[in-house]
């Protein structure tokens, strides 16, 4: 009899694909791409019994990272070394897609500016496809006790399509805007966002932003999804 997939995480659209995948002895799932860490922390308890361990964890593509986003880093590899001290556990390094530039999206419709940390030509973006392939795969063989692709070259797609979309899809001049971590942060603190969450989410974004392109052989799907999604805000 399939059991549903225990997942400790923030994020619906990964939870919505793991509610799907239809597995007799499912692992535990811990998504650590979450602004919640101490929740996240809290859980980690739950898993010591658990036989299978998958850890979510975020792609980076940025070579040149601030001592927020290392901060960020080492807060992963801590999570990480906790759930092996309870037993073998995989990793699954997944890329941003459409649902992961929520917050960014948001803002970018209300102030008519999308806000990238530099160098931020580029930003991490694979299709709803891929992620779905990528999550479903780590799950079954995880469950299995086999081996599986654990991450894919992180695809990108230039910040400057997204804000061409965003201004057709909102019928506005949405123009994007490469600005430094700090004053990012600031620039967040200032519209009344908290402190702490700004700078979770100014972490975060950093490692989602080149300034280089990465071959993405679905990025022109991937930017479908995002109008798609889009345009369901309007």
């Amino acid at each position: 009899m399939n059991v549903a997939t225990t997942y400790l995480g923030a994020r619906s659209h990964i939870a919505q694909i793991l509610d799907k995948c239809g597995i007799v002895d499912p692992p535990v799932v811990v998504d650590a791409v979450t602004l919640n860490r101490e929740g996240l922390v809290e859980q980690l308890e739950t898993t010591a019994n658990a036989t299978k361990r998958l850890l979510i964890r975020p792609a980076v593509i940025n070579k040149d990272i601030s001592d927020r986003a290392a901060d960020y880093l080492a807060w992963l590899d801590t999570i990480e070394s906790r759930l092996r001290q309870f037993g073998e556990t995989r990793v699954l390094t997944l890329p941003r897609s459409v649902e992961d530039w929520e917050e960014d999206i948001n803002k970018a419709i209300e102030f008519k500016v999308f806000c990238l940390v530099e160098p931020a030509q580029f930003i991490s973006l694979i299709s709803r496809k891929q992620r779905t392939e990528m999550v479903q795969a780590a799950v079954n063989a995880t469950a299995a006790g086999a081996n599986f692709q654990s991450t894919v070259t992180p695809s990108t797609v230039p910040a400057d399509s997204i804000t061409k979309i965003l201004s057709s899809e909102f019928d506005e001049n949405i123009r994007s805007e490469r600005v430094k971590p700090a004053d990012l942060y600031d620039v967040m603190v200032t519209a009344g966002m908290g402190a702490e969450l700004s700078n979770r989410i100014v972490s975060a974004q950093q490692l989602a932003v080149s300034e280089v392109a990465i071959d993405n052989p679905n990025g022109e799907e991937a930017l479908e999804d995002f109008r798609m999604y889009v345009s369901r805000k309007k």
